[in-house]
């Protein structure tokens, strides 16, 4: 029996609803466990405590819901990207872009320290790069500026109206490979991923990312994007939600005077928080109408019935 899209009433805004009130209860219960339960010296739970399991309950049911709802989801509009002027699109892709150039400089800055740490040349910095794991963090410098190029074309066309991205499909590939570079930065850290909280979270937010990136180049630039929107929605939203899990509570520490609770190893990354802003915007300006919902419905309806009548004539 055909499962996928088997539910032609289902608005994909419900899994917007989903998150939004999803995350109304992921950020209080990590802000409470950054002020009463984290080590800051080290980023791992000082204790058990039962927000531990509430919190994971809570992102592992909605982004199985997220997955679920959308793959029987028949209301899924076709693999487009809206057109024409749109600001909320416009702002938040460059936005996007800012922050990630924000990324880019922060692993530079990494690179400078290090490189001033043990006094080596530029040579000698390479080798040691490659012969720890730390290669990835120059990549993911170089691909961050890449990618925010990406975005700033991608909100150039929808500030104004044109659609310049479309034509820029090596580059709908460089947000996929910084992703990728933060992925195995988190995957090689020597520790145990279970009892650091951020780390194990950020793992799980980098892999729906990059899902959602690669669903979202093959949309943006047309090649092979047919089956891929009921994944954009799914993992677009399973990962923004966990950016917001793990960057507004940060935030809300820092306005409170406490950064000195958060573990300083991980600093506020801005580029998942306005990635998940990037990821609303676009799926609120992707989600149907009730009105283009019933026009879908009704075309199916025509559709079957024309099938049927035309093996009946056969017959």
């Amino acid at each position: 029996m055909k499962i996928k899209g088997k539910v032609k009433n289902l608005a994909p805004s419900l899994l917007i609803n989903i998150m939004a009130v999803t995350a109304l209860f992921t950020v209080p219960l990590r802000t409470y466990q950054l002020v009463n339960i984290i080590e800051p010296q080290t980023g791992f739970y000082a204790r058990y405590d039962i927000t531990i399991l509430i919190l994971y309950a809570l992102i592992s049911v909605a982004c199985l819901l997220f997955f679920l709802l959308s793959f029987i989801d028949g209301a899924m509009p076709a693999p487009n990207l809206p057109r024409g002027k749109n600001v909320f699109i416009g702002v938040s892709s460059a936005f996007l872009s800012i922050t990630l150039l924000i990324d880019s400089i922060m692993q530079i800055d990494k690179l400078i320290a290090l490189h001033n740490k043990y006094d080596l040349d530029f040579f000698e910095l390479l080798y040691y790069l490659v012969k720890t794991g730390g290669m990835t963090a120059l990549v993911q410098a170089i691909f961050a500026i890449l990618s925010a190029v990406y975005f700033s074309i991608f909100a150039i066309s929808y500030l104004k109206g044109k659609e310049y991205y479309k034509t820029e499909r090596v580059m709908a590939l460089f947000p996929i490979i910084w992703g990728l570079c933060r992925a195995i930065q988190r995957f090689i850290e020597p520790i145990r991923f279970k009892n650091v909280s951020e780390l194990l979270l950020q793992l799980f937010m980098l892999i729906f990312m990059l899902v959602f990136f690669l669903s979202f180049a093959r949309i943006a630039s047309q090649v092979n994007g047919e089956k891929s929107m009921w994944l954009l929605f799914a993992s677009g939203l399973s990962a923004s939600l966990i950016a917001m899990t793990i960057t507004v509570p940060s935030i809300i520490v820092m306005i409170m005077g406490k950064s000195s609770l958060l573990y300083s190893h991980y600093p506020v990354a801005f580029c998942d928080l306005f990635f998940a802003v990037f990821v609303v915007a676009l799926l609120l300006e992707l989600v149907p109408s009730k009105l283009e919902i019933e026009q879908m419905n009704k075309s199916e309806v025509e559709l079957i019935e024309q099938t049927e009548e035309k093996i009946e004539g056969v017959q």
